[in-house]
């Protein structure tokens, strides 16, 4: 399971290093969940979430790396999908699309967008845009 650690690290990383994107958001970038807090989490933040994936075998039973797919995106509490819900899931393009890196954890080959994404939601009387993507990442553990 460290090939997701890898993962979890290297988007995070590649996130928190994008200038523009935390100018937006600050330090509001989560994995999984955002906190659960009273008042609720301020917006807008990022979140990501690994979705699947399948190791990649060799004769021996090697693995070469894991093929992961996240869903990566920004959450604003808006009526559109301009603004900064639009700045943010660009510049998660920008900081991930076409990325490899490595970190204590290992080592991310590659990370494309394979489809954009979007969703509204509604909650107390208040809606939230989610804008990002689903991203493939080949990483592999230390």
């Amino acid at each position: 399971m460290s090939e997701l650690n890898a993962a979890d690290r290297w988007i995070y990383g590649a996130l928190a290093a994008d200038t523009a994107l935390v100018a937006v958001v600050g330090a509001r970038i989560y994995v999984d969940l955002a906190p659960q807090t009273t008042p609720p989490t301020a917006t807008p933040y990022v979140v990501f979430q690994y979705q699947g994936g399948a190791d990649l075998m060799v004769i021996g039973g090697a693995r070469v790396w894991t093929n992961a797919v996240y869903l990566i995106r920004g959450i604003d509490e808006t009526l559109t999908y301009d603004g900064d819900s639009k700045t943010i899931a660009d510049r998660i393009d920008a900081a991930l699309h076409r990325g490899s890196g490595t970190n204590a954890s290992g080592v991310v080959y590659a990370a494309v967008r394979e489809s954009p994404f979007r969703l509204t939601e509604t909650a107390d009387g208040k809606q939230f845009r989610h804008l990002g993507g689903l991203y493939r990442i080949y990483a592999k553990g230390a």
